[in-house]
């Protein structure tokens, strides 16, 4: 059986000295709270887009006025076991440089394992709270989940 905590916790993210880019944790927090309000198990870029874009601009923590949500869209795949995306990093005409045009129209989604994990309470929760702590300091934790619209229960 595959421990999904384990490979949140080893959930590679990029890093510039000391600032840890957020954008996969911020994804997966935006895409396991959707699945919870009843979301189908599949994700067109254009659609949330925008959402994420505010949700790396108000807490990605890096000083930046340029904000890319499609980073984490195609290059969270490199994980196959959390996230598939129909466009593969290969695709791109800049594998290490993709454009929100690019990502027009592509779909991501759980893999059928960590969609049905995510399923069966509390794991979902439990997955949130596991980013939240491994990314974030506390003083983050209750305003990101009010913009996910998983305030407190």
């Amino acid at each position: 059986m595959i421990d999904f905590e384990k490979e949140l916790e080893r959930l590679k993210v990029n890093k510039s000295g000391a600032v840890v880019s957020r954008h996969k944790p911020l994804l997966l927090l935006l895409t396991i709270s959707k699945l919870m309000y009843g979301h189908r198990n599949e994700f067109i870029y254009d659609q949330i887009a925008d959402e994420l874009t505010a949700l790396i601009r108000k807490y990605g923590l890096k000083a930046t006025t340029k904000y890319n949500p499609q980073y984490p869209f195609i290059y969270l795949a490199s994980n196959a076991l959390l996230w598939h995306c129909t466009r593969n990093k290969s695709q791109l005409k800049t594998p290490d440089a993709a454009t929100r045009s690019e990502l027009l129209g592509q779909k991501g989604r759980f893999p059928s394992a960590f969609y049905d994990y995510l399923m069966t309470p509390p794991n979902s929760r439990h997955c949130i709270q596991l980013l939240l702590n491994q990314f974030w300091q506390d003083t983050y934790h209750e305003p990101i989940l009010k913009d996910l619209g998983l305030g407190k229960e």
